[in-house]
């Protein structure tokens, strides 16, 4: 299992971003800031994103598509998906 929260060494990260930004803005931020911190097993340097198995979650919603437009501080969570079961 990976946290990027201990991959960045850091438990809550504050991105600016202007009105009107979209999920990828704030990809791209993340991108610039720890996309050389995080593992290429969960990040994607090409296209900017998190892999499949990873669910970025917005203020009640899931966020998949760039062209998403970001809440005014909209809280977002980064959560790997887990398999498994009896």
């Amino acid at each position: 299992v990976f946290s990027v929260q201990q991959q960045v060494s850091q438990e809550e990260v504050v991105f600016e971003l202007p009105a009107g930004a979209h999920y990828s803005d704030l990809m791209a931020q993340i991108g610039v800031r720890f996309g050389n911190l995080i593992s290429e097993r969960i990040w994607d340097d090409k296209s900017i994103s998190f892999k499949s198995g990873i669910t970025v979650l917005g203020s009640d919603r899931v966020l998949t598509s760039g062209k998403m437009l970001m809440e005014d501080g909209e809280t977002v969570t980064v959560v790997q998906s887990v398999a498994g079961g009896s």
